[in-house]
């Protein structure tokens, strides 16, 4: 049974057409300039402006309402993504149940013209009537009607509120607080699923009053789903049960003041429900819709057939966005923000639930490539660069666009993921019964009739299998030779150095029973040298902890989309990494940290990717056209011929601040003399002015071109200097306006701490120290007494640990251990690693250290006072000092309080 709170499925309604809006905004483009000349002057009333638009608007607001309701479908979050595949499993199911839909009535009927999401009359008011206006709507929106029957429904709700809780929760609220709750609600649906009716829903259940359905004798029973504005009621298609559902259901209209609209509300039955029955189940709920053959959550319902035809609204739906685009007005810089911002993230909620055929990818993909390399909107373009090369990172010469398969991928990855390491959520539980209730989702086990949903999610295997490692807790579960625990750049199991060794070892084979620490020498004898110093790195957990799955590339150890598709992209890129010869990626990343705006950003990158199109390119690509130079009459007009070496570019740079040599600057080569421009020019030379020459460069070779118009090459400079003197002064105001707001974003991210001398107890600096070519990390710590005592400190190295963060968290271990010793109980901690201090108060989210995190909560224990806190290196100088020194010491060392003399500040 399924109740759908406020979503209307209405039928017969007309899409909005493009020209539609356009028309709507032309007309008020003509009328806004109108009212905001003459209501002030009494000339014009705002309603009589306004009516002129007001039944086209009334004639829209049905599709507007829709388009509005699929837009928020598309920021639905990973849960909801989750219960759409649990309710697509049970739609399958060949069963005797019904699923009824219902929604609260909390719309009004009246047809009015909506600003800012509430119905006002069609005349402008005052701030002050609009105010009346707002609390008035949220006084009748929140205002319920004589509830009644508290005892009876309240009954099964669990008492969980503390006298602390209930303190807080009645306690006056705050306009902060008051606009937070405002804001998370939507004006016009019911605030959410109420724990008053599932706790009746479930004693129905208990009660055998209500049968939920399952998808397979292993899965549990589903009585009820909740999640985003919806709420779903599964039962036996009977009329008893219905009854029993549609009483709780007034019980709660009586309690919460809600009321159930029966005209949004819809019911779906199994397909061996007689008609006599479903028309008996119908008369009796007072419901006619029927559900299961539309859309749900901006998913079909139904996905027997042609998954390409099923999906082919995901295309139309991106291609209908994209032609609403003006490429001609756009930059390159606007056209990536539009693709990264809108395009990519279209199909995102779509691609979480299932795997796209390769049909529609392709044409997503050649749909954005099109708006991408066109420049008026009317035609394809010149597609300079596959666009695969395009969805490399940045950081690799491409522009970061995303790869629809592999951000697929990535997506189902998650939900793959969360089967494995949530095992005891509802979507575990209903996926294990139905296709692996005797192994685990990463067996490539076959189904019977698996749904396209599973089917999607077992595509992403191969994905998660790259990024697996087993996390060594006790090691007694892990396979040396087979699972993948040793932390390479991908997880893979031990590599031998040749010696005979027995093929059945375990990871706890390795580790000394006494010293709970790895046997170094039994390392050595049996593996590679590379694999003994990552074993060695590992943190060894007590004897009772149990191994267990994480994720490799990230530091938490938590899966993330980002980093699937990474993980997707880099074994990519690696297989395609034949070539030989000098690299240019590092010039095309460092295009992009250049100061200028993004458009001439966009433009360096072009030059470095050859994507210009000077007349020798334009050959290349089968255009007939002239190949010499029309401003210097060279035979042929390059790339760096166009912006470095044609006479009026050469006059440019001569007469620029930025120094000019023979072989020097300007070359033959343009990667030469980008690189010259980014790295080489002595620091007293002025050389910011760059990106903008060689922009305005190109603008006055396009005049000549296409005009017909000779520039002076000294207008090109001062104009190109002048236009890089505003930019620049811009980014300086900018920057002052934005300081305080950065420093305000900072102190919410992590506590804020003011290092006054008026403190009590003591104050334990501490600092890790890393780096990958050295034998051992460094620990420090330096601890101040508010009493007046000299100030403590220690140093100690230890054996190189797998990362810098790791050697944050060894260093806190070891100053708690040491504060332990000294019988200091009230100790404030500070660190300058913020990842530290997210750890220490989120361990959960944080796998990958949950072996320190057990010792850490164990020892945190032993104080009666203990915080941690963020604070900049600066000062945190003197522990980072500490941890620097010892770590380049050649042999293991441990100072506490008699640190060498040279050592000191």
């Amino acid at each position: 049974m399924s109740n759908r709170k406020s979503r209307s499925r209405q039928t017969g309604v007309p899409m909005i057409t493009e020209e539609q809006i356009n028309d709507l905004v032309l007309q008020l483009h003509r009328l806004l300039p109108e009212l905001g000349n003459n209501r002030h002057s009494g000339k014009v009333s705002a309603s009589r402006v306004l009516q002129e638009t007001c039944s086209y608007i009334r004639n829209l607001s049905k599709e507007v309402d829709d388009l509005s309701e699929r837009l928020s479908q598309l920021l639905e979050s990973t849960d909801s993504a989750q219960a759409a595949l649990i309710r697509s499993l049970l739609m399958q199911s060949e069963t005797t149940s019904c699923n009824i839909s219902f929604a609260p009535s909390v719309t009004h009927a009246t047809s009015k013209l909506r600003l800012g999401s509430l119905p006002v009359e069609l005349t402008i008011l005052e701030d002050k009537d609009i105010q009346t206006i707002a609390v008035s709507y949220f006084e009748e929106l929140f205002t319920t009607t004589k509830p009644e029957a508290f005892e009876e429904s309240l009954a099964e709700v669990q008492t969980l509120i503390t006298e602390q809780i209930n303190n807080f929760l009645t306690a006056p609220a705050t306009e902060g607080e008051v606009r937070t709750a405002l804001f998370m609600m939507h004006p016009e649906k019911a605030p959410g699923p109420d724990e008053v009716l599932i706790a009746n829903i479930r004693k129905a259940e208990r009660e055998k009053l209500i049968t939920g359905i399952k998808v397979a004798n292993a899965c549990p029973p589903v009585s009820h789903l909740l999640f985003a504005d919806d709420s779903l009621f599964f039962c036996k298609a009977n009329k008893d049960q219905c009854e029993v559902i549609l009483g709780i259901l007034k019980k709660y209209e009586a309690v919460s003041g809600q009321q159930i609209n029966l005209l949004k509300s819809s019911i779906q039955f199994g397909h061996k429900v007689d008609d006599d029955i479903k028309e008996e189940i119908k008369s009796t709920l007072g419901i006619t819709n029927i559900g299961g053959m539309g859309s749900y959550l901006g998913l079909p319902e139904s996905l027997g057939g042609s998954k390409t035809k099923i999906f082919s609204f995901v295309r139309e739906r991106l291609q209908t966005r994209i032609n609403g685009w003006s490429a001609k007005f756009l930059s390159k810089g606007g056209k990536e923000v539009m693709i990264k911002s809108v395009a990519a993230a279209l199909p995102t909620y779509v691609m979480s639930c299932f795997r796209l055929p390769k049909t529609i990818t392709s044409k997503l993909t050649s749909a954005v490539a099109n708006f991408w390399w066109s420049s008026n909107g009317d035609s394809r373009g010149m597609h300079w660069m596959a666009w695969n090369k395009l969805c490399n990172s940045k950081s690799e010469g491409g522009i970061g666009f995303r790869n629809v398969d592999d951000f697929n991928s990535a997506l189902l990855a998650k939900q793959l993921w969360r089967l494995i390491t949530v095992p005891d959520s509802l979507f575990a539980k209903v996926f294990k019964g139905r296709y692996f209730r005797k192994s685990n989702p990463l067996e490539n086990i076959k189904s019977y009739s698996p749904s396209y949903g599973w089917r999607s999610i077992c595509s992403a295997r191969s994905l998660v299998n790259k990024g697996l490692i087993k996390r060594v807790g006790s090691g007694t579960s892990i396979s040396v030779w087979e699972d993948p625990w040793i932390p390479a750049q991908f997880p893979r199991p031990a590599k031998s150095n040749g010696s005979v060794a027995d093929p059945s070892l375990k990871v706890n084979d390795l580790i000394d029973s006494r010293t709970n620490f790895w046997n170094i020498d039994l390392l050595k004898a049996i593996f590679d040298p590379e694999d003994v110093a990552l074993i060695s790195a590992i943190h060894v957990g007590v004897p009772t902890k149990e191994d267990s799955l994480g994720w490799h590339f990230t530091k938490s150890g938590q899966y993330t989309v980002k980093s699937g598709y990474h993980t997707t992209r880099l074994e990519k890129l690696e297989t395609n990494l034949n070539y030989f010869g000098p690299d240019i990626n590092p010039l095309k990343a460092h295009s992009w940290k250049v100061q200028c705006p993004p458009k001439i950003r966009h433009f360096l990158w072009q030059i470095l990717a050859g994507c210009v199109p000077v007349t020798e390119n334009l050959r290349k690509r089968g255009i007939d056209c002239d190949t010499g130079c029309a401003r210097c009459g060279a035979p042929e007009e390059t790339i760096n011929h166009t912006i470095f070496q044609c006479h009026p570019a050469r006059q440019i740079w001569a007469l620029s601040q930025i120094p000019t040599a023979m072989g020097i600057f300007p070359t033959e080569s343009n990667f030469a003399n980008l690189d010259h421009l980014f790295w080489r020019i002595p620091s007293e030379f002025d050389s910011s002015a760059f990106p903008w020459i060689i922009w305005y460069i190109w603008k006055a070779r396009n005049e000549k071109i296409f005009e017909n118009i000779d520039t002076d090459p000294i207008e090109v400079l001062r104009l190109a200097e002048k236009e890089a003197q505003l930019w620049q002064s811009a980014q300086v105001d900018l920057h002052n306006e934005n300081h305080g707001s950065v420093d305000l974003v900072n102190r919410i991210r992590v506590r804020d701490v003011s290092l006054e001398s008026n403190y009590s107890g003591y104050r334990c600096f501490v600092d890790g120290s890393w780096k990958g070519s050295d034998k051992f990390s460094g620990t420090g710590w330096f601890c101040t007494s508010s009493n007046g005592e000299p100030p403590t400190m220690g140093a100690a190295n230890l054996r190189r640990s797998l990362s810098p963060l790791h050697a944050e968290v060894e260093a806190l271990l070891w100053a708690m251990k040491c504060m332990i010793g000294a019988d200091n109980q009230e100790v404030a901690f500070f660190t300058d690693c913020s990842d530290l201090v997210k750890m220490v108060s989120s361990p959960t989210e944080w796998p990958a250290f949950s072996v320190y995190l057990e010792e850490f909560q164990s020892d945190r224990e032993e104080f009666l006072s203990f915080s941690l806190s963020l604070i900049s290196r600066r000062a945190n100088t003197k522990a980072d000092n500490l941890a620097r020194k010892v770590r380049t010491e050649p042999l293991h060392i441990t100072y506490v309080n008699n640190i060498p003399q040279e050592w000191l500040f």
